[in-house]
């Protein structure tokens, strides 16, 4: 039995309703590389807001890695909280 949700689906949903926000760019945090589900997460969000305007920086929560040059309008935290 599966309990929880499906990563991919549910941060597509985030993605489409961020754009239907009118959010231009979104920085997507994802302190863990490799975990699967945070992965899918940044994937999911990326295929639902469109790839273009999504900034994905590797680091974790507390001291990111820095996007120079980069503008964002929010930060989403590929989190396992």
């Amino acid at each position: 039995m599966f309990v929880g949700q499906e990563q991919l689906v549910v941060s597509r949903k985030v993605g489409q309703e961020f754009k239907k926000m009118g959010v231009k760019k979104i920085a997507c945090l994802n302190q863990e590389v490799g975990n699967t589900a945070l992965d899918e997460r940044a994937k999911g969000l990326a295929e639902g807001f469109g790839a273009k305007g999504v900034v994905v920086a590797a680091g974790d929560s507390i001291k990111p890695r820095p996007l120079p040059g980069k503008e964002v309008d929010d930060i989403v935290i590929a989190d396992g909280i």
